[in-house]
């Protein structure tokens, strides 16, 4: 009995430790901008994982969960909840609490969840963030609350990783958003990682602490009596009193460990509070009660506690406040000041979002803390004056400055934002573009990603940057800062973002975001991604062995010539192959400046080939690596030089060419009569002789009247470029003018 109501206060202690996120705005948001402060959008994300029957066997957490909904102001907080174990079991949507049913109703229907036997963390924030994103009211601070035993724990690697990218999405929208995620982790076994919970309330700006088990009360109480109460709160035993200050105090929340039979509490004008009124006010579960007090009475209350048992009693009265703080100057932050400007500052009060009447402030002190761009504070005095607390403030040398404010008075410490000036010094500027960038995770590599920071701002001197994170959805041991670089080691979330800070050697700052997207290359997909390029390589193999290696189905021709030294033909020579290559060295010919190594003949499986070298030559009146012969036994000359005055003439004899196109050809597809040569006119005459290859009167012109001909009987090509002139060979075009027999080259 005594373990478990040790382990129960250990819980209560949860409780006090989650609600002092809320009832102490005048710290955590006196940051925010005029408005209520104790009025917010919450998502209880509550872990229903198999292993609480170990961790909490007697369910406390749900007393826990209900003691601190009473802590909150009974009306006007938007209140929704999820609980999560291998899926999401639970969503209930948000909606105002302003009643005991509806606070008891809550916590009903999260203790009716059955456990599960995994822990998605993931699935569980997601769906608070979607709660947020569709249901919140817009006018009011937004929290998501998780409390868990463990940390994501699922059955297999595709649902962990479903998880984790849950999370990091969630982690990221609530960053963007604006949305704090506050952790509690319940390690009572030990077996929690609680850096992944922190790591999540750290991302966005929100609080983690962790509880053990009951030997850590002490340490609890004083964590949450440091958050919780402060100034502004108070401790004591079974009786006592408290003060209730002249503004903000909405509610004051008097809790008390143990079950007492009798309560009486005395207003400061004398009075008690009545049977009826303390009845409706109290909240009781096994080993805490809570009375709320809406609309108390400034000044001194009484209390007195008795018949709580043999347990010895402590009672803490937590107030429910509703007064910000709102800092103003004279001058605009985007102004460069000179050094003899001075600065009026003001310090308001504000209640409900309006300000307090001036004879208030009479109550209240404070400073301004003033810090320059090497870290030195200085501090000046605030004055009271009419409607705000004053001060003048002279920045005499160059540089940027940072000034806030502390006002104590009532009970209350209350703290500002920050101001910024720029004294004779303008401070950089962010260019608003958000730098991003997608990094590949492959398997056994080092996937560190280096980003360059330096397109996020620009400084209007002209001055070299400083870079530094202000806040990270990643873990801060997982980046480091380098120059101009961002350099990313490791990734515990598959998303996140980076705010960066541009520093100035002034002092002077901005900021800008980076984002960052991982796309993991899993084991199996590299093995699919290394099967896939085995079998696309296999397939441009085959496919350029097929290209490389095609039938000639034909016969190349090769002739060196030389006419720089009046020579003629040198012998022409023939080769076959099956397909593929044929190299020009293969003929065993001259070749004069064409290297006979690095040229061949390139089979098409059609009715040419294609003469190929690694070295430019001329043909067809240009300079080219390449050039088409035909199947047709056309002559096409190449030669090393634009004059065409040495080389080889090439040309290929197809036997895919129709045949029937003249005099008989002899069995060959250009041939005239039997035992002819393929462009021979008569029987056994010259290839470039006398008879009409295709069917002319025998030693007339081959082409006569045609742009090949026109030449006397016995004329091969004359003076066009395949003859003119009676009996010429090649004339005045690369093919000459010389006699029906074979004429030289000029």
């Amino acid at each position: 009995m005594y373990q478990r109501k040790r382990v129960l206060r250990v819980l209560s202690v949860i409780c006090l430790v989650l609600c002092s996120l809320f009832l102490v705005p005048s710290r955590a948001l006196a940051d925010e901008s005029d408005g209520q402060t104790n009025r917010f959008n919450v998502v209880l994300v509550t872990d229903a994982s198999g292993s609480l029957y170990e961790t909490d066997p007697d369910e406390l957490r749900f007393r826990s969960m209900a003691n601190f909904l009473y802590l909150l102001t009974m009306d006007g907080n938007n209140v929704g909840a999820v609980a999560f174990g291998e899926g999401v079991p639970l969503k209930v949507p948000m909606s105002e609490i302003s009643t005991r049913e509806s606070r008891d109703d809550l916590v009903k229907k999260n203790r009716e969840v059955k456990l599960e036997d995994w822990t998605n963390i993931g699935a569980g924030l997601e769906a608070a963030v979607d709660m947020l994103d569709e249901q919140r009211n817009p006018d009011i601070p937004s929290i998501i609350l998780i409390l868990s035993d463990g940390n994501t724990d699922m059955p297999n690697e595709d649902s962990l990783k479903a998880s984790n990218k849950a999370k990091s999405s969630a982690v990221e929208r609530a960053r963007q958003n604006g949305y704090v995620i506050h952790t509690v982790s319940l390690n009572a076994n030990g077996a929690a990682n609680s850096a992944e919970l922190e790591q999540l309330a750290s991302a966005t700006g929100g609080e983690f602490r962790e509880v053990s088990n009951a030997s850590d009360l002490d340490d609890v109480y004083r964590l949450y009596q440091s958050i919780i109460f402060g100034s502004i709160s108070t401790s004591g035993d079974a009786q006592g009193t408290f003060d209730i200050a002249r503004i903000g105090v909405e509610e004051v929340n008097i809790a008390i460990s143990g079950e007492p039979t009798e309560l009486t509490f005395v207003e400061p004008d004398g009075d008690k509070l009545s049977a009826e009124r303390l009845k409706d006010a109290t909240f009781s579960m096994e080993g805490l009660t809570v009375v709320k007090i809406e609309d108390p009475e400034p000044g001194t209350w009484e209390y007195k506690v008795a018949d709580v048992g043999d347990d010895s009693v402590s009672v803490d009265i937590v107030r429910n406040v509703n007064v910000n703080t709102r800092i103003e100057s004279d001058v605009d932050e985007d102004d460069v000041l000179e050094t003899d400007d001075t600065i009026e500052v003001e310090v308001t009060l504000l209640e409900d979002g309006k300000a307090v009447d001036g004879d208030v402030y009479r109550y209240f002190s404070g400073e301004l803390t003033v810090t320059d761009s090497s870290g030195d504070e200085d501090t000046v005095e605030l004055e009271v004056g009419n409607r705000a607390l004053v001060a003048e403030l002279e920045l005499t040398e160059r540089g940027s400055y940072t000034v806030s404010a502390y006002v104590e008075g009532e009970g209350f410490e209350l703290t500002t934002s920050d101001l910024v000036f720029n004294v004779e010094n303008a401070a950089p500027v962010a260019s608003g573009q958000v730098i991003e960038q997608t990094v590949y995770l492959w398997p056994f590599m080092d996937n560190a990603a280096t980003i360059d920071l330096s397109p996020g701002a620009s400084d209007p001197d002209g001055e070299d940057l400083e870079y530094s994170v202000d806040s990270s959805s990643f873990m801060s041991d997982e980046y480091e800062i380098d120059g101009s670089n961002l350099v990313i080691t490791s990734y515990s979330l598959s998303e996140g973002s980076f705010t960066v800070r541009a520093t100035d050697p002034d002092g002077g700052w901005c900021t800008f975001e980076v984002r960052v997207d991982t796309v993991n290359i899993g084991l199996l997909t590299l093995i699919g991604i290394g099967i896939a390029t085995v079998v696309v390589l296999a397939v441009i193999g085959i496919l350029l062995w097929i290209a490389l290696n095609k039938r000639f189905y034909g016969v190349c021709y090769v002739r060196p010539f030389d006419n720089t030294n009046g020579s003629a033909y040198l012998p022409e020579v023939s080769r076959e192959k099956g397909r593929g290559r044929l190299r020009l060295f293969a003929f065993g010919c001259q070749t004069f400046e064409i290297n006979p190594k690095k040229t061949y003949f390139q089979a098409s499986g059609k009715d040419f080939v294609t003469l190929v070298s690694k070295e430019p030559f001329f043909a067809e009146g240009r300079m080219t690596k390449k050039v088409k012969v035909p199947g047709n036994g056309f002559e096409t000359v190449v030669a090393t030089d634009q004059n065409m005055q040495r080389g080889i003439i090439v040309r290929f004899v197809s036997r895919k060419v129709d045949s029937g196109m003249g005099g008989g050809f002899g069995g060959d597809p250009y041939g005239g009569v039997p035992g002819g040569d393929p462009y021979g006119g008569a029987p056994g005459g010259d290839p470039y002789g006398g008879g009409d290859p295709y069917g002319g009167a025998p030693g007339g012109s081959p082409y006569g009247g045609s742009p090949y001909g026109g030449g006397a009987p016995g004329g091969s090509y004359g003076t066009d470029p395949y003859g003119g002139a009676s009996g010429g060979s090649y004339g005045g075009d690369p093919y000459g003018s010389g006699n029906g027999n074979g004429g030289t080259y000029y």
